[in-house]
């Protein structure tokens, strides 16, 4: 079974996923979770503990970024805050979880600086081409440079190699 999403309106609105069908969209829904209009509930969540790393924790991790999310029994809950706060956050070398925090990272008002900068690739080798190509600047940052020096001007998601 395919699920799709469609965005018709101007702003994203809450809404309710049961995530047992679909486990590795819950880091992207809980993004745009963090960033909808009103409530959104990601039922059935608890398997997802169980993928390439604790993707349910590591979404709790947009906290830091002023996210209002949380885990309720077996789902995770959100009630959407519109614009985040860049942080530097770890991805646990997730591909889904990286590209979902730079997602985030795109919405934030400051620099998000991600740790494995390169998982991305294990599942979407061009993302970072993609972001770039409508319009939402991503790219990985040098060694030992850091996110503020990388760049000329703001970068959405800085990953530090």
């Amino acid at each position: 079974r395919l699920a799709s999403i469609r965005q018709d309106q101007p702003h994203l609105v809450g809404t309710t996923v049961d995530m047992r069908e679909m486990p590795d969209m819950l880091p992207i829904l809980a993004v745009l979770g963090s960033l909808a209009e009103g409530r959104t509930v990601l039922r059935n969540v608890a398997h997802v503990r169980l993928k390439e790393s604790d993707r349910v924790a590591a979404m709790l991790q947009l906290r830091r970024m002023g996210a209002r999310i949380d885990v309720q029994g077996e789902d995770l809950v959100s009630t959407g805050v519109g614009v985040l706060q860049g942080r530097v956050l770890a991805t646990h070398n997730d591909h889904r979880v990286l590209m979902a925090l730079a997602v985030a990272g795109s919405r934030a008002r400051g620099i998000t600086s991600l740790s494995y900068p390169h998982a991305y690739r294990l599942s979407y080798p061009t993302f970072l081409e993609a972001m770039n190509a409508i319009g939402i600047p991503m790219r990985v940052a040098a060694p030992g440079m850091s996110p503020a020096r990388a760049s000329e001007r703001p970068a959405a998601a800085v990953a530090q190699a």
